[in-house]
């Protein structure tokens, strides 16, 4: 499995940033999704694709005290994950409100060859 993420330039490496700002509740259930993930596992309730405007992006879901959405693209043909926008989730929305526009629009920026971040694996 190979893992990226889009670097934006506040931060170079966002799902790194984003893990060292969590609880240790926060990163333990983080570490229990990639495991389930890492083993083959792409299904509820760790992760989802996305319907309607969006499809093609899935999230990556790590429930603790906060609902943490890691908004991205997979790639089976790949076997890889781009990590786009991470977000908070509560009672069907995002947080930013303009999380899934903004993980389309970078998607498609890669698509068109902009750089993402190869990573060794997800942040741990």
């Amino acid at each position: 499995m190979r893992w990226f993420c889009y670097p934006t330039r506040d931060e170079p490496d966002l799902w790194a940033a984003w893990l060292a700002r969590q609880t240790g509740r926060a990163r333990a259930r983080h570490a229990v999704a990639m495991r389930f993930l890492a083993a083959g596992n792409w299904q509820r309730p760790h992760y989802r694709e996305l319907t309607g405007a969006c499809q093609g992006l899935g999230e990556i879901r790590v429930s603790a005290e906060v609902e943490w959405r890691l908004i991205g693209r997979r790639d089976t043909a790949e076997d890889s994950f781009t990590v786009l926008i991470i977000c908070r989730h509560k009672d069907r929305n995002y947080d930013p409100r303009d999380a899934l526009e903004t993980a389309m629009r970078r998607w498609h920026e890669i698509e068109n060859g902009f750089e993402r971040k190869e990573r060794d694996g997800p942040p741990p």
